[in-house]
């Protein structure tokens, strides 16, 4: 029996994977009567499963990159029906009169086997429980932050850690520094502290729904942990950053010194302003 679901669902679901692991290509499976898309880089492994109607017994895997999923897929409307058929080296898509067969393309056994905790996609720590809206308003500035390709990596991706019980999170380029505490309760006992990599920090809002149940979770010690961004559909396992993050917090101090003043400002003239000395300097900090 065939398996269907819509283009939308299958674009939403290949564009999670690819840009959850900053990945160039993944896989659709068929397997257990799901169809699931995945994807693994160094920088972690996510995997989609998809919403489909139909079952199928067999097992098969294809492979396309993200160039042939924009330009096959990109034009095609979202409520087109996709079905797909197993075939012996790959899967077939067939989709508005259009027939496309995928055939696997092994990544490499030693990427894969980075990952081989996410098989059954379980964290042994519960750090928090959050919404796919809560993480997505919680990165969406303090990621702009983080250094760009930096030689002190650590400066490379947004310190999540525990503070009065909440997740905060903190980035810093050198110049600028940003530090947002959120409204996710952070479960796990005692202290909390990681570098997240500025890809995965900026991808929140692409990979999870805004009501996505978001479970987050902590694999291993030291040098080797991971994290796991967990809803009942999306499996997605992250890298961290190694290396300790720079003291910030005499900085912030700063702010409540008998030096320091406050000044209200309409947003709109400070903008202007700044954009006309950067435009004057070429100069990215002032």
């Amino acid at each position: 029996m065939t398996i269907k679901t819509t283009m939308g669902q299958l674009k939403q679901a290949i564009k999670a994977t690819l840009v959850a692991v900053n990945s160039k290509r993944c896989d659709l499976h068929i397997k257990d009567g799901q169809v699931y898309v995945q994807a693994t880089s160094h920088s972690g492994f996510c995997r989609v499963i998809v919403s489909t109607e139909g079952s199928s017994s067999d097992i098969a895997v294809g492979s396309i990159s993200v160039h042939a999923a924009n330009v096959i897929f990109g034009s095609v409307a979202a409520d087109m029906e996709v079905t797909f058929k197993p075939q012996a080296k790959g899967i077939r898509l067939r989709f508005g009169g259009s027939n496309l067969t995928l055939v696997h393309t092994d990544a490499g056994e030693a990427v894969n086997d980075l990952f081989e905790v996410t098989t059954h996609c379980t964290g042994k720590t519960l750090l928090a429980s959050a919404t796919g809206a809560q993480l997505a308003k919680a990165f969406d500035t303090v990621q702009y932050f983080a250094a760009k390709g930096d030689v002190r990596q650590y400066l490379c991706g947004v310190l999540i850690e525990k503070e009065n019980e909440l997740l905060k999170l903190t980035a810093t380029n050198g110049f600028s520094l940003n530090s947002v505490t959120s409204d996710v309760e952070i479960k796990k006992e005692g202290e909390f502290q990681a570098i997240l990599p500025s890809d995965a920090a900026q991808a929140f809002d692409m990979v999870f729904k805004p009501d996505d149940e978001v479970d987050i979770f902590q694999l291993g010690t030291g040098d080797t942990r991971r994290m796991v961004w967990k809803t009942k559909n999306i499996c997605w396992l992250t890298t961290l950053v190694a290396g300790a993050f720079p003291g910030y917090r005499s900085i912030l101090a700063g702010e409540t010194s008998p030096l320091s003043k406050t000044w209200n400002v309409a947003r709109k003239p400070l903008a202007a302003a700044i954009s006309r000395v950067h435009a004057m300097s070429g100069c990215a900090f002032h």
